[in-house]
Protein backbone atom coordinates (compact mmCIF):
# COMPACT_ATOMS: atom_id res chain seq x y z
CA UNK A 1 0.00 0.00 0.00
CA UNK A 2 3.03 2.36 0.62
CA UNK A 3 4.40 1.81 -2.46
CA UNK A 4 1.59 3.06 -4.63
CA UNK A 5 0.53 5.36 -2.54
CA UNK A 6 4.03 6.86 -0.97
CA UNK A 7 2.32 10.14 0.45
CA UNK A 8 -0.28 8.16 1.70
CA UNK A 9 0.83 8.65 5.52
CA UNK A 10 3.64 11.67 4.71
CA UNK A 11 1.00 14.55 4.77
CA UNK A 12 0.40 16.88 2.19
CA UNK A 13 3.00 16.66 -0.87
CA UNK A 14 5.05 20.08 -1.44
CA UNK A 15 4.00 21.62 -4.88
CA UNK A 16 8.32 21.49 -5.98
CA UNK A 17 7.88 17.26 -4.91
CA UNK A 18 7.47 16.60 -8.36
CA UNK A 19 5.53 13.80 -10.33
CA UNK A 20 4.84 10.23 -8.26
CA UNK A 21 7.69 9.04 -10.22
CA UNK A 22 10.13 11.00 -9.40
CA UNK A 23 8.59 11.03 -5.94
CA UNK A 24 9.36 7.02 -6.34
CA UNK A 25 13.05 7.52 -7.00
CA UNK A 26 13.61 9.79 -4.48
CA UNK A 27 12.46 7.37 -1.64
CA UNK A 28 14.30 4.32 -3.25
CA UNK A 29 17.63 6.67 -3.52
CA UNK A 30 17.20 7.62 0.41
CA UNK A 31 16.03 4.13 1.47
CA UNK A 32 19.57 2.64 -0.60
CA UNK A 33 21.37 5.40 1.12
CA UNK A 34 20.05 4.40 4.70
CA UNK A 35 21.02 0.61 4.32
CA UNK A 36 23.13 -0.98 6.53
CA UNK A 37 25.85 -2.01 4.77
CA UNK A 38 27.78 -3.79 6.51
CA UNK A 39 24.78 -6.76 6.68
CA UNK A 40 24.56 -6.30 3.11
CA UNK A 41 25.45 -9.94 1.37
CA UNK A 42 29.24 -9.85 -0.94
CA UNK A 43 29.89 -11.17 -4.06
CA UNK A 44 33.59 -12.15 -4.99
CA UNK A 45 34.61 -10.56 -1.11
CA UNK A 46 33.28 -7.52 -2.37
CA UNK A 47 29.69 -5.48 -1.34
CA UNK A 48 28.43 -2.94 -3.86
CA UNK A 49 30.53 -0.26 -4.28
CA UNK A 50 31.44 3.02 -6.57
CA UNK A 51 34.56 3.16 -7.50
CA UNK A 52 35.47 6.64 -8.81
CA UNK A 53 38.61 6.71 -11.08
CA UNK A 54 40.87 10.34 -11.39
CA UNK A 55 44.55 11.21 -12.11
CA UNK A 56 45.95 12.73 -8.75
CA UNK A 57 46.18 16.12 -10.54
CA UNK A 58 42.91 15.72 -11.21
CA UNK A 59 41.79 15.57 -7.73
CA UNK A 60 43.83 18.61 -7.19
CA UNK A 61 42.85 21.14 -9.51
CA UNK A 62 39.42 20.07 -10.82
CA UNK A 63 39.57 20.43 -14.46
CA UNK A 64 39.87 16.98 -16.10
CA UNK A 65 37.05 14.96 -15.59
CA UNK A 66 36.91 10.97 -13.51
CA UNK A 67 35.43 8.19 -14.68
CA UNK A 68 33.17 5.77 -13.04
CA UNK A 69 33.49 2.21 -13.22
CA UNK A 70 30.84 1.31 -15.98
CA UNK A 71 33.05 4.14 -17.85
CA UNK A 72 30.44 7.48 -17.06
CA UNK A 73 32.34 10.35 -17.10
CA UNK A 74 31.72 13.06 -14.13
CA UNK A 75 33.74 15.77 -13.08
CA UNK A 76 36.31 16.52 -10.58
CA UNK A 77 33.78 18.70 -8.29
CA UNK A 78 31.65 15.70 -8.34
CA UNK A 79 34.42 12.93 -7.42
CA UNK A 80 35.42 14.81 -4.57
CA UNK A 81 31.96 14.97 -3.12
CA UNK A 82 31.58 11.78 -3.61
CA UNK A 83 34.51 10.76 -1.96
CA UNK A 84 33.50 12.60 1.18
CA UNK A 85 30.13 9.64 0.97
CA UNK A 86 30.43 5.68 3.05
CA UNK A 87 30.86 3.32 0.06
CA UNK A 88 32.53 5.73 -2.04
CA UNK A 89 36.11 4.58 -2.88
CA UNK A 90 38.13 7.05 -4.83
CA UNK A 91 41.00 5.49 -6.98
CA UNK A 92 43.45 8.27 -7.59
CA UNK A 93 46.21 6.98 -9.93
CA UNK A 94 49.45 8.41 -9.48
CA UNK A 95 48.49 9.39 -5.80
CA UNK A 96 49.86 7.73 -2.33
CA UNK A 97 49.77 3.93 -2.86
CA UNK A 98 47.79 1.90 -0.73
CA UNK A 99 49.91 -2.03 0.28
CA UNK A 100 48.00 -4.51 -2.30
CA UNK A 101 51.09 -6.72 -2.59
CA UNK A 102 50.92 -9.27 0.25
CA UNK A 103 53.02 -11.89 -0.71
CA UNK A 104 52.24 -15.53 0.80
CA UNK A 105 51.35 -13.81 4.39
CA UNK A 106 47.60 -13.34 2.83
CA UNK A 107 45.82 -16.61 1.01
CA UNK A 108 43.02 -14.64 -0.52
CA UNK A 109 42.49 -11.13 -1.90
CA UNK A 110 41.34 -8.69 -0.41
CA UNK A 111 38.90 -5.96 -0.69
CA UNK A 112 40.89 -3.37 -2.40
CA UNK A 113 43.41 -5.68 -4.46
CA UNK A 114 40.13 -7.00 -5.73
CA UNK A 115 38.90 -3.13 -6.73
CA UNK A 116 42.79 -2.77 -8.20
CA UNK A 117 42.27 -5.63 -10.20
CA UNK A 118 38.84 -4.54 -11.47
CA UNK A 119 40.02 -0.97 -12.57
CA UNK A 120 43.10 -2.79 -14.52
CA UNK A 121 41.31 -5.84 -16.20
CA UNK A 122 37.45 -4.29 -16.31
CA UNK A 123 35.73 -7.83 -15.78
CA UNK A 124 36.41 -11.25 -16.32
CA UNK A 125 39.93 -11.61 -18.13
CA UNK A 126 39.20 -14.96 -20.40
CA UNK A 127 39.56 -13.30 -23.87
CA UNK A 128 35.58 -14.09 -25.02
CA UNK A 129 33.73 -13.23 -21.53
CA UNK A 130 32.16 -10.01 -20.92
CA UNK A 131 31.48 -10.43 -17.40
CA UNK A 132 31.39 -7.09 -15.42
CA UNK A 133 34.02 -7.39 -12.47
CA UNK A 134 30.98 -7.67 -9.73
CA UNK A 135 30.51 -11.45 -11.67
CA UNK A 136 34.41 -12.39 -11.11
CA UNK A 137 36.51 -13.91 -8.68
CA UNK A 138 40.49 -13.12 -7.77
CA UNK A 139 42.48 -15.75 -9.28
CA UNK A 140 46.09 -16.59 -8.67
CA UNK A 141 48.01 -16.88 -12.13
CA UNK A 142 50.49 -18.88 -10.30
CA UNK A 143 48.56 -21.54 -7.84
CA UNK A 144 49.32 -20.09 -4.23
CA UNK A 145 49.58 -23.54 -2.90
CA UNK A 146 52.91 -23.58 -5.47
CA UNK A 147 54.18 -20.28 -4.15
CA UNK A 148 52.02 -18.25 -6.02
CA UNK A 149 51.55 -14.86 -4.13
CA UNK A 150 48.84 -12.55 -3.22
CA UNK A 151 49.77 -9.94 -5.47
CA UNK A 152 48.47 -7.83 -8.00
CA UNK A 153 50.85 -8.87 -10.57
CA UNK A 154 49.87 -12.58 -9.76
CA UNK A 155 46.51 -11.70 -9.74
CA UNK A 156 43.42 -11.29 -12.27
CA UNK A 157 39.44 -11.54 -12.20
CA UNK A 158 37.75 -14.22 -13.96
CA UNK A 159 33.90 -15.25 -13.82
CA UNK A 160 32.99 -18.72 -12.20
CA UNK A 161 32.54 -20.45 -16.02
CA UNK A 162 35.69 -19.21 -16.91
CA UNK A 163 38.05 -19.44 -13.79
CA UNK A 164 36.77 -23.44 -13.75
CA UNK A 165 37.57 -23.27 -17.69
CA UNK A 166 41.84 -22.21 -16.98
CA UNK A 167 42.22 -24.68 -14.25
CA UNK A 168 40.32 -27.90 -15.93
CA UNK A 169 41.72 -27.41 -19.44
CA UNK A 170 45.30 -25.98 -18.23
CA UNK A 171 45.03 -22.94 -20.12
CA UNK A 172 48.32 -21.03 -19.87
CA UNK A 173 48.65 -17.13 -19.17
CA UNK A 174 51.21 -14.40 -19.34
CA UNK A 175 51.34 -10.68 -18.20
CA UNK A 176 52.08 -8.26 -21.32
CA UNK A 177 54.48 -5.07 -21.00
CA UNK A 178 51.39 -3.18 -19.86
CA UNK A 179 50.40 -5.32 -17.31
CA UNK A 180 47.51 -7.03 -18.58
CA UNK A 181 46.93 -10.51 -18.81
CA UNK A 182 46.69 -12.83 -21.91
CA UNK A 183 45.84 -16.50 -22.38
CA UNK A 184 46.16 -19.47 -24.99
CA UNK A 185 45.17 -22.80 -24.82
CA UNK A 186 47.82 -25.50 -24.01
CA UNK A 187 49.85 -25.89 -27.13
CA UNK A 188 48.92 -23.39 -29.09
CA UNK A 189 51.58 -20.30 -29.78
CA UNK A 190 49.09 -17.21 -30.37
CA UNK A 191 48.20 -15.36 -27.69
CA UNK A 192 44.64 -14.07 -27.01
CA UNK A 193 43.16 -10.67 -25.05
CA UNK A 194 40.03 -9.53 -24.08
CA UNK A 195 38.55 -7.74 -26.28
CA UNK A 196 38.29 -5.24 -24.01
CA UNK A 197 41.89 -5.33 -23.48
CA UNK A 198 42.51 -5.30 -27.01
CA UNK A 199 45.19 -2.14 -27.64
CA UNK A 200 47.90 -3.85 -28.67
CA UNK A 201 47.25 -7.53 -28.36
CA UNK A 202 49.82 -10.15 -30.16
Amino acid sequence: AHLSDPDATLGPVPEDAGDPAHRMGRAFTDLCSHLPVEELPCNGGVGAQVVVTLEHQTLLDGIAPATLSDGTRISAGQARKLACRVGIIPMVLDGKPLPLDYGQSKRYFTKYQRIALANRDGGCSFPTCDRPPEWTEAHHLTPYSIGGKTNLTDGTLLCTRHHHHVHDHHWEHRIAPEGHVEWRPPGQTTWQRNARLRGSAT
